[in-house]
Order: C-alpha cells, then sequence, then structure tokens
C-alpha cells in the first residue's frame, strides 16, 4: 500500500507539535508587545523567546522567530 505524508502518524503529531509551538510564540510575542504587560513579565518572556531562537535550530541563532517579533514591534 502506498502511504502519504498525511497518513504517517509521526508526521502528524509533529505537524500538530510544530503549530502549537508557533501558536506559544506568537502569544509570547503578543505578551511581550502588551504595554500594560509588568516589566519582570516582560524579561521573562524575552528570555524564553531568545531560548527558542537558539534551540528551534541545533543552538545556532535562528532567524525565523526573530523577523516575527521584529514585524510585530
Amino acid at each position: 500500500p502506498n502511504h502519504s505524508q498525511d497518513d504517517d502518524p509521526e508526521f502528524i503529531y509533529s505537524t500538530w507539535l510544530w503549530s502549537k509551538f508557533d501558536e506559544l510564540v506568537e502569544s509570547l510575542i503578543q505578551l511581550l508587545l502588551l504595554p500594560e504587560s509588568d516589566e519582570t513579565l516582560k524579561e521573562v518572556v524575552l528570555d524564553t523567546l531568545m531560548e527558542f531562537l537558539k534551540l528551534e535550530n541545533g543552538r545556532r541563532f535562528h532567524s525565523a522567530i526573530f523577523l516575527r517579533f521584529l514585524r510585530n514591534i
């Protein structure tokens, strides 16, 4: 039987997981940009985003998240 990638449970899970990660990053960016957010919270959110920048691309700087952030500010 010929199985497409769309039928592969690992592919489905991986796609779903990445979509949730993208939602999390977007939520963090929005939280960081809220004027009413506490400065301590903003610092933690920014630290988290910077860690994601490193981890998403094997400890090398990942510009896609950074560019998303810059587009929002």
